[in-house]
């Protein structure tokens, strides 16, 4: 088989958002999916905070890399809001901090009202940003988005937009993959294209 990815050489630092466009079948959530070592890659390396993941297990490099899925379904399993939010939170920063990161998180998403809601239940433009919280709430070092504007309408992406740059200037590094260049352009301080399996500037 060919290869997805060519010469890829990404740096993307703290306090940075990039955002990643290009065509259908470019490779861009293949691109994602190696950030957080869902993805190995066959040759050359991914580091996160300067140190390579190659050897590090896929739990451990997911701490740092927050990854939002294309499709919020594939990452949301439980039966209430807040326990969706909070999965996991304890056992990374104990029960008090995960209450308060969980709120927080769902405050800033405009979720908090919908605690105890069905995550099945929320409307699509609600379950995107219900998965966007929960990998807000981790903090991690790195967030990585793909498609995150897909079904939100103005108010959601007013609340992703004010969410990513949060992040950001807490000194999170933002990749995020995007057809949407009006949101693009709005966001990022940079722009790259994926095509034909290499990055070039958009």
């Amino acid at each position: 088989p060919g290869l997805v990815l060519r010469n890829v050489d990404l740096a993307v630092h703290p306090g940075e958002i990039v955002a990643v466009t290009g065509p259908n079948g470019a490779g861009k959530s293949t691109l994602l999916r190696h950030f957080n070592g869902l993805l190995r890659p066959t040759a050359g390396s991914v580091a996160v905070g300067g140190v390579d993941i190659a050897g590090a297990p896929v739990g451990r490099t997911a701490a740092s890399v927050g990854l939002l899925f294309q499709q919020p379904h594939d990452q949301l399993f439980e039966r209430t809001v807040l326990r969706e939010v909070s999965f996991g939170l304890d056992r990374l920063v104990g029960p008090d901090m995960a209450r308060d990161r969980a709120a927080e998180a769902l405050r800033a998403v405009g979720l908090a009202a919908a605690a105890e809601d069905h995550p099945a239940e929320l409307p699509a433009s609600a379950q995107r940003l219900l998965a966007l919280a929960t990998v807000l709430a981790r903090r991690p070092a790195v967030l990585a988005l793909d498609e995150p504007t897909v079904a939100l309408d103005g108010e959601g992406l007013a609340l992703l937009d004010a969410a990513v740059r949060s992040a950001a200037g807490a000194g999170a590094a933002v990749v995020l993959v995007t057809h949407d260049l009006g949101y693009a352009r709005s966001a990022a301080h940079r722009i790259v294209a994926l095509d034909g399996g290499r990055l070039v500037p958009a």
